[in-house]
């Protein structure tokens, strides 16, 4: 996939893997949210704070809920230890 080999090259030069845009939201939180799975793996392969929330209080577990990707969701709880019962700032797991 074009995108994890981009974002494997910028890990590769030292991106900073945790960076978040204006509301939060980090590169793994876009990864899951679309569904990557191959991007979701270079992520987190590189050992990211999976626990990072967004303005909104949510995780990149949330993203991958809300795109209903099993595979990412797996990924994040079986590879990452992702905790399942973290709340987002609506209350929502």
């Amino acid at each position: 996939e074009y995108h994890a080999r981009i974002l494997q090259s910028l890990l590769e030069h030292n991106a900073p893997l945790n960076a978040a845009d204006s509301l939060g939201r980090t590169a793994l939180m876009y990864a899951c949210y679309s569904g990557h799975e191959q991007s979701t793996q270079v992520l987190v392969d590189a050992k990211p704070d999976v626990a990072k929330r967004d303005a909104a209080g949510r995780t990149a577990l949330h993203y991958a809920a809300f795109a209903g990707s099993p595979e990412v969701v797996r990924m994040l709880i079986m590879e990452a230890n992702a905790k399942v019962s973290e709340a987002d700032a609506a209350g929502r797991t």
